[in-house]
């Protein structure tokens, strides 16, 4: 293969990446605004519970793109729906979240061990852990307070509830999205982590 059809070529999966970042951004943005607008409060009458539809999407990305690209669109999320549908507080406390999660998805994606013998819904009731324990620390950082760590026993059982609900639908969506971006020259075979 000569060098300038390898430079088109990763230059056509640069773009292709962008895409589908952009339409995953899009994705969980809608997601967000779908759970801003349901009234979750006549279900569920917790403050701060929410079934988390977006980290479908950001724990996607992570495992058929890359940790970097699901980092992008996780942020952009955060700062996006915070200013569409919240306010810089909420913002900060997604933030928290967000960035839990994150690392917690690292941390998985790091221990192969771990990796190999949970599925999407062990992946998925973790990070929902890690992103409640995040938004609790936001918290008890703004309110200067470590009083909101009281709550934590309900935001982990919420993430053992949601979280067993994103990864079973994780577990269906991983193959069909990873053959898709292996189809259309989004990642190589050795690229993709899924």
């Amino acid at each position: 293969m000569s060098a300038g059809k390898a430079k088109r070529d990763e230059r056509s999966r640069a773009i292709h990446r962008l895409c589908f970042d952009a339409a995953a951004l899009c994705m969980a943005l809608a997601l967000s605004y779908i759970e801003a607008v349901l009234p979750l409060g006549a279900w569920i009458p917790l403050p701060g519970i929410k079934p988390g539809l977006a980290n479908i999407v950001i724990t996607l990305v992570f495992f058929t793109i890359s940790a970097s690209d699901a980092a992008a669109v996780s942020f952009c999320r955060v700062l996006v729906s915070g200013m569409l549908f919240g306010s810089p507080v909420s913002a900060v406390i997604s933030l928290g979240g967000a960035a839990a999660a994150f690392i917690m998805l690292c941390i998985i994606s790091r221990v192969r061990v771990m990796h190999k013998r949970i599925t999407f819904i062990g992946v998925s009731v973790l990070c929902a852990a890690a992103h409640s324990g995040g938004q609790l620390s936001a918290v008890a950082a703004v309110t200067v307070s470590a009083g909101a760590f009281s709550y934590l026993p309900v935001m982990l059982a919420a993430a053992c509830v949601f979280g067993t609900v994103n990864g079973a639908l994780l577990n269906v969506m991983i193959s069909p999205v990873g053959r898709i971006l292996k189809n259309t020259g989004t990642v190589n075979e050795k690229d993709s982590i899924s």
